[in-house]
């Protein structure tokens, strides 16, 4: 009897293991998920940083023009406060595209730690698994012995 209650004990260990495993994992999947994110995040910026430094050799290039020729000066000013407005919500998107990175990175940071508890726990899960196979052996063991003890008796 004290023997079922410890292979009870174990197997309840194992099943809070594996609880605690299928949390973990799904937590690494979320970790990748976010680091997935996080590149298409990446990929986003690098996007609207050369959009932004196209932008801005617009900019410049519109400068110049409007120093040039007076006579357009009406169109080009026009032209200067688009490009001016399409590069500050630029600016504004890629700061905030920077946030949200920044926050991201934040998640994974927080994430780490899950994801060597989920390798600490498939260890442990591993030796729980040897350790209750050995048990079951061991008890198969005692119930044939008791069994030839029985049929001797």
């Amino acid at each position: 009897e004290n023997l079922n209650n410890i292979i009870n004990e174990r197997n309840n260990e194992i099943d809070q293991y594996r609880n605690r495993l299928g949390e973990a994992e799904r937590e690494a999947a979320l970790a990748r998920d976010y680091e997935q994110k996080i590149r298409a995040l990446v990929d986003e910026n690098e996007r609207l940083g050369g959009i932004l430094s196209e932008k801005a050799g617009e900019l410049e290039r519109t400068k110049r023009e409007l120093k040039d020729a007076d006579s357009d000066n009406n169109d080009l000013q026009q032209k200067l406060g688009m490009v001016i407005k399409e590069n500050e919500n630029l600016n504004g998107v890629l700061n905030d595209n920077m946030r949200d990175l920044d926050n991201k990175k934040a998640m994974i940071r927080e994430l780490e730690p899950y994801r060597n508890k989920a390798h600490d726990l498939e260890n442990k899960l591993g030796m729980l698994v040897n350790e209750n196979e050995n048990l079951n052996n061991r008890l198969a063991d005692n119930q044939r012995e008791n069994q030839g003890l029985r049929d001797r008796v």
